[in-house]
């Protein structure tokens, strides 16, 4: 049920669990890119194992904000230990793994919710009958992008009436180039099988749906870089099929480990 006034969260597609432990310095960056996904039907549990540091305390500042997000703190036992925590409190169909030092590109729920469902042999829906067109960005690009602002962040200046101008800046870190939908499933299932994730004979059409739109929703949505690129002279380039070729590799071998 999901219950937006009550804020209640109760049967989410996918539980991402975090295991957390002294990572105050990363913690931050880790969760922004959960909370930043393309896909939103999830629940985010940080599991606490005893952070000595202010670990902690930043989930639960999170948590406050985001009714998503559900914190457990324990003494410490280790990763493990941790996970299992959150396995024990995941109410989702599916669980997602994270670890708290790392981030995550913005479409990673969405390839692990499809690619699931592919291996379920389940349905997928298709909004708006496969025409919804999204920006999806490639996580080397987004940590290229982070890399660059970081090293030339904005520095202090003193405008024209003599007042100090704030050194903050907003940057948008997207491909800027709008995706179908279809493409995004059909790439991604042709590099499933590819990876041997799914077997060479699988049939696709027969397990897709095409539905309309959500109530909410919009058609087409992507990210504006052009600061960016008259900034940093940067923009990210990875294709669709790299990088989801790159995803169903990353997949294939951690399913094996």
């Amino acid at each position: 049920m999901i219950n937006f006034g009550e804020k209640v969260w109760e049967s989410p597609k996918v539980s991402v669990i975090v295991p957390v432990y002294k990572v105050e310095k990363y913690l931050p960056e880790c969760i922004g890119s959960i909370l930043a996904q393309t896909f939103t039907d999830f629940e985010l549990i940080l599991a606490d194992d005893g952070s000595p540091d202010n670990s902690g305390k930043i989930c639960d500042d999170y948590a406050a904000r985001d009714f998503r997000i559900r914190v457990f703190h324990k003494e410490n036992g280790g990763v493990s230990s941790a996970r299992n925590l959150g396995i024990d409190n995941a109410r989702g169909e599916w669980i997602a793994f994270v670890d708290s030092d790392d981030w995550i590109g913005r479409d990673f729920l969405s390839a692990f919710f499809f690619e699931k469902k592919l291996l379920k042999g389940e349905k997928i829906k298709i909004f708006n009958y496969g025409n919804c067109k999204r920006d999806f960005t490639y996580i080397d690009d987004i940590v290229e992008g982070i890399v660059r602002i970081i090293e030339k962040a904005p520095k202090k200046e003193v405008g024209s009436d003599g007042l100090p101008i704030p050194p903050y800046k907003v940057y948008n870190i997207g491909n800027s180039v709008p995706e179908n939908l279809l493409d995004f499933v059909n790439i991604l299932q042709e590099e499933l099988i590819l990876a041997g994730v799914l077997p060479a004979d699988y049939d696709f059409e027969s397990h897709k749906e095409l539905v309309p739109m959500q109530a909410g929703d919009v058609p087409v949505t992507f990210a504006d870089t052009s600061d960016l690129e008259k900034d940093f002279g940067f923009k990210p380039s990875t294709s669709l099929r790299e990088g989801l070729r790159k995803f169903a590799v990353w997949y294939a071998a951690a399913q094996r480990h």
